[in-house]
Formats: structure tokens, C-alpha cells, sequence
């Protein structure tokens, strides 16, 4: 199953593209993330690894999702693979950065099968996107508030 959306922000493909290759800006834009942790040493490359941590649900800890830097071009693309999810069987986060003068157009991919037990959720994920669309709202506006640290 593949889902994706895309948003224009008023910022360089470059400003863009270092703030998403932190992993701990994360938490900053993407609901379904409250803690980032880090696995692997600095810089970010390929092979560079990271988990996340979800929201907590009634009292407990939120689902723990790792994941792998697959392909880095700088300032145009970014591949993620989840390699450990409870949710997911697999997934691959992409994210294309296509300049467009004083502002970029960020196109959010993910292709995705679910885990056997979740399956009944594909066609709630194939009718709502509205997951990726809130989130790249929320990196559009972390993004353009203007004190993006990377």
C-alpha cells in the first residue's frame, strides 16, 4: 500500500533537508512520535539507525519503531526503512525535495504492508491519509516558524 501527500514550504531545499536529517526533530512535527533515539553515531548517513517512541497509551509506554537510513542525495531526497514495528511489516518513509525558486515542494511517500493482525486497518489508511497531510501541516509550520535548529 502506498500513501503520500505533499506541501510547498518557504524555505530552501537545504534548510529543509538538514532539518529532516535530524532525527531528533522528529518529535517536533510527527504526532506519532515523543521520543527519538538514537542507535548509531553521528553524521547521518546510510546506514545511519534511529528508534522512535510513541505517544503513551492509557498509562503505558507508546510503541517503540526502529529504523535505517537507506539513501541520502543532499538537498533532494531522503529514504527511511522501518526495520522493527509492531504496526508494520514493512514500510519505506520517502521524501523528495523539488525547488521551486524561493520555496520547496515536499512530496512524503511511505510504501507499506501491514502486519497480519492489522490488516482490517488497510482500507481505513487507504481512505484517510490524513495523518501524513496533518503532519507535513505541522513540519510546514515548525518549518517556516523560522527557528529551525539542525
Amino acid at each position: 500500500m502506498r500513501l503520500s501527500d505533499s506541501v510547498t514550504v518557504s524555505r530552501t531545499a537545504g534548510e529543509i533537508f538538514r532539518f529532516m536529517t535530524e532525527p531528533q526533530n522528529l518529535a517536533r512535527w510527527d504526532r506519532s512520535v515523543v521520543k527519538v533515539i538514537e542507535t548509531s553515531s553521528r553524521p547521518v548517513n546510510v546506514g545511519t539507525t534511529f528508534d522512535t517512541i510513541g505517544p503513551s497509551i492509557r498509562g503505558k509506554e507508546g510503541l517503540k519503531t526502529s529504523y535505517e537510513v537507506l539513501r541520502i542525495e543532499p538537498d533532494r531526497h531522503l529514504e527511511v526503512r522501518v526495520t522493527h514495528s509492531n504496526f508494520f511489516k514493512t514500510a519505506v518513509w520517502c521524501t523528495e525535495l523539488e525547488p521551486l525558486g524561493e520555496a520547496t515542494r515536499l512530496v512524503c511517500a511511505v510504501d507499506l504492508t501491514l502486519r497480519l493482525r492489522y490488516l482490517p486497518l488497510a482500507p481505513v489508511l487507504l481512505l484517510n491519509k490524513g495523518a501524513i497531510t496533518r503532519d507535513l501541516g505541522y513540519l510546514k509550520a515548525e518549518l517556516e516558524r523560522g527557528d529551525i535548529v539542525s
